[in-house]
């Protein structure tokens, strides 16, 4: 029984040592090639080509290279991918290199007018915090044009889509699909826009994590069509400055005002706390905000803690009452205790009180 054990014991310690092995080996074999392709990189003066890895844990599930980076031109991005395809040891490269989209000078165009090519021309425009999608351009008859629409409408939900297109014939090949294409993959990003000319395919906004990115670079690579070509620009955004950025700009030149002595929200009020919730269910997508309602110095403490409590708590409700999460709110009051301005003037007083939105990362 015991040699049994000892033997079972020495094969199980003979596999961890050659898993271990394994991991070892995998890791050198990945640096070996990530420094000859950063050398073939140099040795082309291709420095702007940025490395990001491989795809996967280890080499024993894929050696798959991933690149991004800006290239001048079409070439460069192609030229990038064979330098890195021509490394032995790895099986194929995702070539997330962009091309910044350049709009024709006016020789090009006035060349173009000239032969009597017409232009075609699409685009969606998807901004940060706006309740607008415009979309703008020509479609090849009412059929889609209408279609087009009532996508962008199901999309990008209660928005105002502002339909700006024409019909036109002489559109190209699969015109219809790659307009959908667009607007499905414009409705996952927090903004952006992309934009059809002739056969050029233009995307370009920001995702919501480095996942989302890649996931998207991968869909618009499979499911364009030719004769289209793609030039894609998509950045992750800074998720806890844009929230913050939005509220500060709403709240910078308006404020929230409350009956006197109340705690209950003037009308005129609505149009601000509308456009807020917006903000929270849109581009507020990772964090809480806390709601917190301060007063002036006039009346008893205990009075002026209560009513700044109340306010906030009315302000939440509005907020749910308009779609935002419960969960992702919460409301606090400091009474007179966080004075921002001298509560010995009317001028700073008014300034006293107030409500302030403030922003944290759920974990």
């Amino acid at each position: 029984m015991k040699k049994r054990f000892a033997l079972l014991l020495t094969f199980s310690l003979l596999i961890l040592l050659s898993y271990f092995c394994f991991i070892h080996k995998s890791k050198k074999i990945e640096n070996d090639l990530l420094s000859k392709v950063y050398a073939s990189y140099i040795q082309e003066d291709m420095k702007w080509v940025k490395i990001k890895g491989f795809q996967g844990n280890n080499l024993s599930q894929t050696r798959t290279l991933i690149l991004e980076g800006t290239a001048k031109n079409q070439a460069q991005r192609k030229k990038a991918e064979r330098i890195a395809n021509t490394i032995e040891g790895i099986h194929s490269v995702k070539n997330y290199i962009t091309i910044p989209y350049q709009e024709p000078d006016l020789k090009t165009k006035m060349l173009i007018a000239e032969k009597e090519k017409p232009i075609y021309k699409l685009s969606v425009t998807k901004e940060n915090g706006s309740k607008v999608v415009l979309i703008k351009g020509v479609v090849p008859n009412s059929k889609i044009h209408n279609q087009l629409i009532e996508k962008g409408k199901k999309l990008f939900g209660k928005v105002n889509v502002i339909d700006e297109l024409e019909e036109k014939t002489g559109t190209p090949t699969d015109w219809e699909e790659s307009a959908k294409l667009g607007l499905e993959k414009l409705s996952s990003l927090r903004y952006g826009h992309f934009e059809m000319i002739n056969t050029e395919f233009n995307f370009q906004g920001y995702a919501q994590s480095e996942k989302s990115k890649l996931t998207l670079l991968d869909d618009l690579e499979k499911q364009l069509h030719n004769p289209y070509t793609g030039t894609y620009e998509i950045q992750v955004a800074p998720i806890k400055d844009l929230c913050q950025k939005e509220i500060h700009h709403l709240l910078s030149n308006n404020k929230i005002y409350f009956h006197y002595n109340s705690a209950n929200i003037q009308k005129n009020s609505y149009p601000l706390l509308n456009s807020l919730a917006y903000t929270v269910k849109n581009t507020c997508l990772e964090e809480l905000i806390v709601i917190e309602g301060h007063t002036d110095a006039k009346g008893k403490k205990a009075y002026n803690q209560k009513l700044s409590t109340k306010r906030a708590n009315h302000v939440k409700n509005y907020l749910v009452q308009q779609g935002v999460p419960k969960n992702r709110i919460e409301a606090i009051g400091y009474g007179e205790s966080r004075p921002i301005a001298s509560n010995k003037t009317k001028k700073g007083k008014k300034r006293n009180r107030r409500i302030e939105f403030k922003i944290k990362i759920l974990k």
